[in-house]
């Protein structure tokens, strides 16, 4: 009965709306104070450096707050900026509900096949030649 109550909890936190821009002392608190961790896969539609929002299916949209300096991304296991998140891409997120924040600690992110991955550009690929 208690994981019902959890889930079901958890479920109407993140179908709530919350206010962008989270409280800086409450973004923090999850990171100082670390407590129940939670974890959520989706894909990235709409992405900002200080936000996320994940489309679930099935579920809700959530959004997820991103903590500069703090909430570590990661892409194919290389740490990379959030400003390098974009739509599209799958995601797997750890966060923390703090007061009516939802704060991510963590972002896994899986470019979508045939996208221009972080670091690759055009010509820094092996055995290809720079466009004149």
């Amino acid at each position: 009965m208690t994981r019902l109550a959890l889930a079901t909890t958890l479920a109407l936190a993140l179908a709530l709306p919350f206010a962008a821009g989270a409280d800086e002392s409450n973004q923090q608190q999850a990171f100082q104070n670390p407590g129940q961790a939670y974890e959520m896969t989706g894909t990235i539609s709409k992405a900002e450096s200080d936000e996320v929002t994940l489309t679930r299916q099935g579920l809700p949209n959530a959004e997820l707050e991103i903590v500069s300096k703090k909430t570590k991304v990661t892409m194919n296991g290389r740490d990379v900026s959030s400003d390098e998140l974009k739509p599209g891409m799958e995601v797997r997120a750890q966060f923390q509900v703090v007061g009516s924040d939802v704060v991510a600690t963590q972002i896994q992110a899986t470019p979508q096949p045939g996208s221009t991955q972080p670091g690759s550009e055009m010509g820094s690929q092996p055995g290809s030649q720079p466009s004149e």
